[in-house]
């Protein structure tokens, strides 16, 4: 009888452990995704610096190389509405994150801000990193490749 509550109360033990993890999870999640999608400051401008989507390298090119990796076109966006829009594309719906994916850049978009916090946004064809965050979502890449084709006519983007 005693190994028998002994083993309930290991198994009790247990399952507190396994609940206090997942809720622990939960948490940390959350205030992740606050900080990566939560609203921030107003954004000012918007600066796209771009190689052609369908360029082929010998290896990925790193979001914190991009410059290094060759020539770039830049186009800047500034028009509030067009930044009002961007950033609902950005912000909404659920996306689904990768692990464990090292993002082959097209695109560096640096998103500047009034207060001088600015955030840095890479783009590859099958997802998008923001503050360190790899995400799939087809719909804002394909946005940002019209918004690009949109002011640069000889941008190829179609694979």
């Amino acid at each position: 009888m005693l190994l028998h509550q002994r083993k309930k109360k290991i198994n009790s033990t247990h399952k507190s452990i396994n609940m206090t993890k997942i809720i622990y999870t939960i948490i940390i999640t959350l205030c992740y995704n606050c900080l990566a999608f939560g609203q921030k400051e107003e954004i000012q401008k918007i600066q796209i610096k771009y190689i052609d989507f369908t360029t082929l390298t010998d290896s990925k090119i790193c979001c914190d190389n991009f410059e290094l990796a060759g020539d770039y076109k830049k186009i800047t966006i500034t028009n509030r509405k067009k930044i009002t829009n961007f950033e609902k594309k950005l912000y909404c719906g659920v996306k689904d994150t990768l692990r464990n994916y090292i993002l082959d850049s097209r695109a560096k978009i640096i998103l500047y801000r009034k207060s001088n916090y600015n955030d840095t946004i890479c783009v590859s064809r099958y997802g998008y990193c923001i503050n360190d965050l790899v995400i799939r979502d087809e719909k804002f890449i394909n946005y940002i490749e019209m918004l690009i084709k949109g002011i640069d006519k000889n941008f190829s983007y179609e694979y």
